[in-house]
């Protein structure tokens, strides 16, 4: 069954509205899966290039954990990715590879192994052979290739993966010397030309197919009497390949949904409510797949110590500032310029001052100070550009005249303009300027 764990639940109430921090941990319920095992038992060496290492990694971070060690190597025989036997996951290093593919077989050297393990070497490319025109030059560049190759190697382990393209080409121009051709290698599988690596991964470590992919979608649920007006997550990093982002949408009646695409989703969460009428109580919500209940006590108020960096009248300003961004995305177009007028005070604030100058030190928040921090600061630019454009569209104001007072002198001069003749107005915008 699918988990909804909640950690480090925090709260802060201003009138109507609160203010939720915490972490979220969800793990979706594992579909029906077909897993299919590796038949390969011993050591094994895959030979890539320049252009199959990132494939061969990707393939190989969604790939079963087998207890065999496979170890990959460039076209001159020097190790890139090592995979032990016995590991937790299939992660490497990030050496690369940044050689250009060899153009002939006869340069390509093979590492030193025990007889027992296995070779793969996936054959993609051949630019050596495609650079000749001449069929005659053609047959005779391959003949001769062949014949180094095998000098220079030990093929009795190599297992050769090629592409049915490459691998017709080379079949043509042996023609009736092809029968030789296998008989070099251990064997040789021939596939489709875009699945040459993951073939090799498959054969390496088997593979889990899913009737569909894990996710996880649910709700959070405050109840009716609360309104959603801001949520957002910030995902926890993780080298683990099955942990995934985990995203919010508000929905209504006090709702919030959860989308998890993957097997597991950990996130820390800032949700933003506010209640309908004024019952008492403290808020609470329920996880509706999970029924999981979080009920808020007076042991998780935030403090002054909950984040550090940020004072609690930082946290008082992050929410006014999203009340304000709600009361004005709420007004019609044509109200919003009423509405400007009426708040000149917020306003002045929101255009010209920021809330990082309330911040000792940015760069030496905790993660959830930081999280809040960001989102403060994004909100702020959101809005600027709402008010400034609210502005310019006005048929009242004129961008040429009224808007550049407000940028080059501030909203005293502005409401001194033609444009806006109200005493009301006027000892409102100086008594924000002296803010």
């Amino acid at each position: 069954m699918s988990t909804f764990i909640t950690n480090d639940v925090l709260f802060f109430t201003q009138e109507k509205h609160t203010l939720l921090v915490g972490s979220i941990d969800v793990t979706s319920k594992l579909p029906h899966s077909i897993t299919l095992k590796s038949e390969i038992n011993s050591t094994s060496h895959v030979i890539l290039n320049k252009n199959t290492l990132g494939n061969f990694r990707d393939y190989m971070l969604k790939s079963p954990i087998t207890n065999n060690a496979i170890y990959a190597y460039d076209q001159m025989g020097n190790i890139v990715s090592r995979y032990e036997a016995k590991r937790n996951n299939n992660l490497t290093g990030t050496l690369n590879i940044s050689i250009d593919p060899i153009s002939l077989l006869g340069n390509i050297s093979f590492p030193d192994v025990d007889n027992n393990d296995n070779i793969f070497f996936p054959l993609t490319s051949y630019a050596g052979l495609y650079s000749v025109v001449s069929e005659k030059y053609r047959d005779e560049l391959l003949y001769k290739d062949i014949e180094i190759f095998k000098t220079n190697n030990n093929l009795s382990n190599v297992t050769l993966v090629i592409g049915k393209t490459l691998h017709s080409i080379i079949k043509n121009i042996l023609s009736n010397n092809y029968d030789h051709f296998p008989l070099l290698f251990k064997s040789i599988i021939i596939t489709e030309d875009s699945h040459v690596i993951n073939y090799i991964v498959e054969i390496l470590c088997g593979k889990v197919v899913f009737g569909h992919n894990p996710s996880f979608q649910g709700f959070i649920n405050f109840g009716s009497n609360y309104e959603v007006i801001h949520s957002t997550i910030c995902p926890i990093e993780s080298i683990e390949e099955n942990i995934r982002c985990i995203s919010l949408i508000n929905r209504r009646s006090g709702r919030i949904q959860i989308n998890v695409n993957g097997c597991r989703g950990i996130g820390s969460f800032i949700i933003i409510i506010c209640k309908k009428d004024n019952s008492e109580g403290l808020p609470s919500f329920v996880e509706e797949t999970t029924n999981n209940t979080v009920n808020m006590t007076s042991d998780m108020i935030i403090d002054n110590s909950t984040f550090p960096g940020l004072s609690i009248n930082y946290i008082k300003n992050y929410l006014n500032t999203i009340k304000f961004q709600k009361e004005l995305q709420s007004t019609s177009n044509t109200d919003r310029l009423t509405y400007i007028q009426e708040n000149t005070v917020s306003i002045v604030r929101y255009l010209f001052t920021s809330p990082h100058t309330d911040v000792e030190d940015v760069k030496n928040l905790t993660c959830m100070s930081r999280s809040i921090y960001n989102d403060y600061m994004y909100l702020i630019n959101e809005l600027r550009k709402t008010l400034e454009q609210t502005m310019i569209n006005s048929r009242v104001f004129s961008p040429s005249n009224d808007l550049r007072l407000v940028r080059q002198n501030g909203f005293k001069d502005f409401f001194q303009s033609p444009s806006i003749k109200s005493t009301h107005y006027l000892e409102r915008a100086q008594s924000g300027i002296n803010l």
